[in-house]
């Protein structure tokens, strides 16, 4: 008993783990590509888009992780019977539940998985990376100047500079400022960034600047200056301001808004909702393998195969997760409903330990059902 379950555990770890690396990596990319405007755009490096990306992972394995496992027991199985593995393990007198427990214990290790993702690696990694982007953002030194090429590091100026030193000198400087009330171009042969409270200040050495007259018909004035600060309003770097979003909230922030926040009162319902999903989605790494368990294990043997069983369960599983995720939409309007968010992945689980236990769950509706009539005897 003990080599069949270490056995079947194994023959399901190793798939599960390759579709988990499959799955997120595909998922990875595609998240990392909406980060690109961020790094490209200020100037950041390789190391900073990587770790960015990092910093979503938790939320996508939360997502992938009960994909992948349910991916990896239909494949399991499937090849067992191809195999037939699982014959031989019937004729050994092993029953269905022996054959799905060692799935069943893989599934409720990445349970405890998915909650500790979801509970604490999730909102920790967003934290950091919205931190991380607003850092960036507010940064103007890291998008404002780049060297041999035009940057617009806010609309309507355009920022040119020739040549960057290794001691943070500017040299060639162009200014562009394109804004109303503001508009104006200016030159100079030097410069340098310097920080102040107001936030970075550029300082011009030595140029000329050119600002258009508000009288009509009136040519360009044009100003010669030794020393020039150029401080738009839109670089000072104001700290952060207002709320973390849900993703960034730890479960007790999200099942207790603070009633003193006005803004947390006027979502509370997402807030609740946030939380109650927070609690129910882990389940799923339960409730998916569950389905795909059921769909090969339960009923007869086929030579040609279980392409039906198995398009079955990825309707089913599908279906369950779909409606897993819709559910929060609905609760958030009215959270005395929260306990769907749990009864949808706990009914599946439910259903298919009674069929696994070779209970009959049309039993009592079949008093209901009328009795085939029997011919009168001649």
């Amino acid at each position: 008993m003990t080599q069949f379950f270490g056995y079947i555990f194994r023959q399901t770890l190793w798939p599960t783990l390759f579709f988990l690396v499959l799955l997120t990596g595909v998922v990875w990319l595609s998240q990392g590509l909406k980060m690109l405007d961020v790094v490209l755009n200020r100037g950041q490096t390789a190391g900073t888009f990587l770790e960015l990306t990092v910093y979503v992972l938790p939320n996508l394995l939360t997502l992938v992780l009960p994909i992948s496992l349910f991916c990896a027991v239909l494949y399991t199985l499937n090849r067992l019977y191809t195999d037939s593995e699982i014959v031989v393990m019937w004729s050994a007198g092993l029953g269905r539940w022996s054959i799905g427990l060692p799935i069943v214990c893989l599934a409720l290790i990445m349970t405890l998985a998915g909650y500790f993702l979801n509970l604490y690696l999730m909102p920790l990694g967003y934290r950091e990376m919205k931190d991380k982007i607003y850092e960036i953002r507010a940064d103007i030194a890291t998008g404002l100047f780049q060297e041999g090429s035009f940057t617009y590091p806010i609309s309507g100026v355009t920022v040119f500079v020739r040549e960057i030193t290794p001691q943070g000198e500017l040299r060639g400087i162009f200014v562009n400022d394109a804004r109303q009330g503001s508009a104006g171009t200016h030159m100079a042969q030097s410069g340098r960034l310097v920080r102040t409270p107001k936030g970075p200040m550029l300082i011009m050495l030595n140029g000329i600047s050119i600002r258009p007259l508000a009288e009509q018909g009136a040519g360009p004035l044009f100003v010669q200056f030794e020393k020039y600060q150029y401080l738009p309003e839109e670089f000072a770097q104001s700290p952060r301001t207002g709320a973390r979003e849900y993703t960034e909230r730890y479960l007790p922030e999200l099942l207790f808004p603070d009633p003193n926040v006005p803004w947390e009162v006027k979502n509370r319902g997402r807030l609740i909702s946030e939380g109650h999903m927070r609690l129910s989605t882990p389940l799923f790494n339960l409730a998916l393998p569950m389905i795909a368990i059921v769909s090969l294990l339960c009923g007869t043997f086929s030579r040609r195969g279980f392409g039906r069983r198995i398009g079955l369960a990825v309707a089913v599983a599908l279906s369950v997760r779909l409606l897993g995720i819709a559910m929060h939409s609905i609760v958030q309007d009215n959270l005395s409903l929260a306990f769907l968010h749990y009864l949808i992945p706990l009914a599946p689980v439910a259903g298919c330990a009674l069929l696994l236990s070779n209970v009959d769950l049309l039993r009592p509706f079949r008093r209901l059902l009328p009795r085939p009539s029997t011919p009168a005897a001649t």
